[in-house]
């Protein structure tokens, strides 16, 4: 799978789960998306093809962003669907999955009590 197939595909089933999944700004050495997962949660996304490798300053800059306690969860030679199940695994309470379907969505605390 093309690696820009791979991004959109992510980014519209994270939306479908009312997650945020922002593409970086151009920045040399970041990952592709952050996933915003409600209430502070978030996760980095880094696609690559089968055969792609970390760029230069990719070698630079993600061990600063792990360092600092952020997740990158990399995508080479994996599904859409699976990156999606790596992300949701750091969302936060109060980000509710149904394991069976697979479907997520915001949930209120309140009206759970």
């Amino acid at each position: 799978m093309r690696e820009s197939v791979q991004e959109e595909r992510t980014r519209e089933i994270l939306e479908g789960r009312h997650a945020i999944a922002y593409r970086k700004d151009g920045r040399q050495g970041w990952p592709d998306r952050i996933a915003l997962l409600g209430d502070g949660a978030h996760c980095w996304v880094e696609h690559k093809t089968p055969r792609g490798r970390p760029t230069p300053a990719q070698r630079r800059v993600f061990p600063k962003l792990e360092a600092a306690g952020d997740v990158i969860i990399y995508g080479r030679g994996r599904t859409a669907e699976e990156i999606v199940a790596e992300i949701l695994r750091h969302a936060r309470p109060g980000f509710a999955r149904d394991e069976q379907t697979g479907v997520s969505e915001t949930v209120d605390p309140r009206d759970h009590p």
